[in-house]
């Protein structure tokens, strides 16, 4: 079970390891893998992640405020 939600656009906080990027949401790929789409600047971006573990690596650096549930 990952770490974080899927589907859903996350706030990054600044620090020196988020650099630009404003907003982050991890989608599954179609072709397999995953999708790490970030909004930096005003413009969006993907990155795309093997596995589970990648994405865990790449938000590692990152402080994210996931909406909750409720």
């Amino acid at each position: 079970m990952p770490k974080f939600p899927l589907d859903v656009w996350g706030k990054v906080l600044p620090t020196p390891e988020a650099r630009a990027i404003e907003m982050i949401k991890v989608v599954r790929s179609e072709g397999g893998g995953y999708l790490l789409l970030t909004v930096e600047n005003g413009s969006e971006f993907d990155t795309w992640a093997e596995t589970i573990e990648d994405v865990e690596d790449h938000l590692a650096g990152l402080r994210v405020e996931w909406p909750s549930d409720g």
